[in-house]
């Protein structure tokens, strides 16, 4: 079972200077060999809904916090605009 940890920012680390704060902790813990699943990833986005605007810039722009649309398939654009 996954453990999903997405937590505040401790109030000791708010007083070091953003430059040289600590990382914060792995975000899924005792994943298996498949990885997190998406129902892991949504309690993870919903968690991180709840933080304070402070302890969001610490997780920075993670890629697990953004809801990914399904894929499409890029639109090309022909060749026919290159002349003959």
């Amino acid at each position: 079972m996954t453990t999903v940890c997405v937590m505040p920012m401790p109030e000791r680390y708010r007083k070091i200077p953003r430059k040289y704060r600590p990382q914060h902790p792995p975000i899924f813990q005792d994943c298996g060999e498949d990885g997190p699943s998406e129902s892991d990833r949504a309690l993870a986005r919903e968690l991180y809904a709840l933080l304070d605007a402070e302890s969001k810039g610490w997780y920075g722009s993670c890629p697990v916090f953004k809801a990914h649309p399904p894929r499409t398939r890029k639109k090309t654009r022909k060749n026919d605009h290159r002349g003959k």
